[in-house]
Protein backbone atom coordinates (compact mmCIF):
# COMPACT_ATOMS: atom_id res chain seq x y z
CA UNK A 1 0.00 0.00 0.00
CA UNK A 2 1.31 3.32 -0.56
CA UNK A 3 0.52 6.65 1.63
CA UNK A 4 0.99 9.65 0.13
CA UNK A 5 0.22 13.15 1.60
CA UNK A 6 0.34 16.46 -0.70
CA UNK A 7 0.05 19.69 1.41
CA UNK A 8 -1.29 22.38 -0.79
CA UNK A 9 -1.49 26.58 -0.70
CA UNK A 10 0.06 28.67 2.31
CA UNK A 11 0.73 32.15 2.07
CA UNK A 12 3.29 31.46 -1.15
CA UNK A 13 1.54 28.84 -3.08
CA UNK A 14 3.95 26.12 -2.00
CA UNK A 15 3.17 21.87 -2.92
CA UNK A 16 4.96 19.36 -0.70
CA UNK A 17 4.48 16.12 -1.03
CA UNK A 18 5.67 12.66 1.14
CA UNK A 19 4.76 9.65 0.28
CA UNK A 20 6.11 6.08 1.96
CA UNK A 21 5.40 2.46 0.62
CA UNK A 22 4.21 0.18 3.34
CA UNK A 23 4.09 -3.01 1.04
CA UNK A 24 6.06 -4.85 3.53
CA UNK A 25 4.10 -7.17 5.92
CA UNK A 26 6.36 -5.89 8.52
CA UNK A 27 5.91 -2.53 8.20
CA UNK A 28 1.77 -3.06 7.46
CA UNK A 29 1.86 -4.01 10.79
CA UNK A 30 3.59 -0.43 11.81
CA UNK A 31 1.04 1.63 9.63
CA UNK A 32 -2.30 -0.29 9.56
CA UNK A 33 -3.44 0.92 13.06
CA UNK A 34 -2.64 4.60 12.37
CA UNK A 35 -4.50 4.63 8.99
CA UNK A 36 -7.54 2.91 10.79
CA UNK A 37 -7.37 5.46 13.37
CA UNK A 38 -7.97 8.16 11.24
CA UNK A 39 -12.06 8.91 10.36
CA UNK A 40 -11.78 9.07 6.78
CA UNK A 41 -15.77 8.39 6.54
CA UNK A 42 -16.36 11.43 9.04
CA UNK A 43 -14.13 14.04 6.67
CA UNK A 44 -15.65 17.65 6.76
CA UNK A 45 -17.06 19.34 3.40
CA UNK A 46 -15.25 22.07 4.26
CA UNK A 47 -14.11 24.99 1.48
CA UNK A 48 -10.81 25.64 0.71
CA UNK A 49 -9.49 28.42 2.69
CA UNK A 50 -7.41 31.50 1.13
CA UNK A 51 -3.63 31.13 2.37
CA UNK A 52 -4.25 28.05 4.57
CA UNK A 53 -2.50 24.84 3.56
CA UNK A 54 -4.74 22.00 2.53
CA UNK A 55 -3.70 18.52 2.58
CA UNK A 56 -4.81 15.68 0.43
CA UNK A 57 -4.28 12.35 2.32
CA UNK A 58 -4.49 8.90 0.21
CA UNK A 59 -3.75 5.48 2.05
CA UNK A 60 -4.42 2.52 -0.60
CA UNK A 61 -8.28 3.26 -1.45
CA UNK A 62 -8.82 6.00 0.97
CA UNK A 63 -8.77 9.46 0.07
CA UNK A 64 -9.77 12.29 2.08
CA UNK A 65 -9.13 16.16 1.46
CA UNK A 66 -9.01 18.46 4.84
CA UNK A 67 -7.85 22.05 5.66
CA UNK A 68 -5.02 22.31 8.21
CA UNK A 69 -7.08 22.98 11.23
CA UNK A 70 -8.53 19.59 10.59
CA UNK A 71 -5.31 17.53 10.75
CA UNK A 72 -5.44 16.69 14.25
CA UNK A 73 -5.32 13.36 16.22
CA UNK A 74 -4.51 10.93 14.05
CA UNK A 75 -4.42 12.67 11.00
CA UNK A 76 -1.71 14.51 12.60
CA UNK A 77 0.09 11.56 13.47
CA UNK A 78 -0.21 9.56 9.85
CA UNK A 79 0.71 13.35 8.19
CA UNK A 80 3.78 13.37 10.46
CA UNK A 81 4.73 10.02 9.97
CA UNK A 82 4.80 10.10 6.62
CA UNK A 83 6.37 13.13 6.09
CA UNK A 84 9.29 11.66 8.68
CA UNK A 85 9.32 8.25 6.48
CA UNK A 86 9.45 9.85 3.13
CA UNK A 87 12.47 12.01 4.49
CA UNK A 88 14.42 8.88 5.97
CA UNK A 89 14.22 7.30 2.91
CA UNK A 90 15.20 10.21 0.75
CA UNK A 91 18.54 10.48 2.86
CA UNK A 92 19.00 6.76 2.84
CA UNK A 93 18.38 6.80 -1.06
CA UNK A 94 20.74 10.05 -1.62
CA UNK A 95 24.30 9.97 -2.68
CA UNK A 96 27.25 10.83 -0.49
CA UNK A 97 27.76 14.23 -2.08
CA UNK A 98 24.02 15.39 -1.78
CA UNK A 99 22.08 14.92 1.58
CA UNK A 100 18.93 13.82 1.87
CA UNK A 101 17.56 16.34 3.96
CA UNK A 102 18.38 19.10 1.30
CA UNK A 103 16.87 17.38 -1.29
CA UNK A 104 13.43 17.04 0.46
CA UNK A 105 12.90 20.32 1.25
CA UNK A 106 13.88 22.36 -1.82
CA UNK A 107 10.36 23.86 -1.79
CA UNK A 108 10.11 24.06 1.67
CA UNK A 109 9.07 27.30 2.90
CA UNK A 110 10.70 26.69 6.22
CA UNK A 111 14.23 26.61 4.64
CA UNK A 112 13.00 29.39 2.78
CA UNK A 113 13.23 31.32 5.40
CA UNK A 114 16.61 30.15 6.87
CA UNK A 115 18.52 30.32 3.74
CA UNK A 116 21.23 33.16 3.89
CA UNK A 117 20.53 35.68 1.24
CA UNK A 118 22.47 38.16 -0.14
CA UNK A 119 22.43 42.33 -0.15
CA UNK A 120 20.16 43.53 -2.99
CA UNK A 121 22.47 46.43 -4.30
CA UNK A 122 23.75 48.67 -7.05
CA UNK A 123 23.26 46.63 -10.74
CA UNK A 124 21.78 43.63 -8.86
CA UNK A 125 17.86 42.87 -9.00
CA UNK A 126 15.43 40.77 -7.52
CA UNK A 127 16.46 37.80 -9.66
CA UNK A 128 20.18 38.20 -9.85
CA UNK A 129 21.26 40.41 -6.66
CA UNK A 130 24.88 41.15 -6.72
CA UNK A 131 27.70 38.85 -5.53
CA UNK A 132 29.50 40.28 -2.02
CA UNK A 133 32.59 40.11 -4.22
CA UNK A 134 31.20 42.54 -6.55
CA UNK A 135 31.60 46.05 -5.40
CA UNK A 136 30.05 49.48 -6.56
CA UNK A 137 33.15 51.03 -5.39
CA UNK A 138 34.55 51.42 -8.60
CA UNK A 139 37.17 54.44 -8.49
CA UNK A 140 37.70 57.72 -10.39
CA UNK A 141 37.88 57.15 -13.73
CA UNK A 142 41.41 56.18 -15.25
CA UNK A 143 43.32 58.06 -18.00
CA UNK A 144 44.01 55.89 -21.27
Amino acid sequence: MRIAVRRTGGFAGLTMRWAVDVTQPELGDIWMPLIESCPWEDVPDLANQPDRYMYSISAGERNATLPEREVTGPWRDLVDRTRDAARHDREAAAPLDQPGEEQAEVLAPERLATEPSRPITGRGNRLFPRRPEESDDVGPPQPS
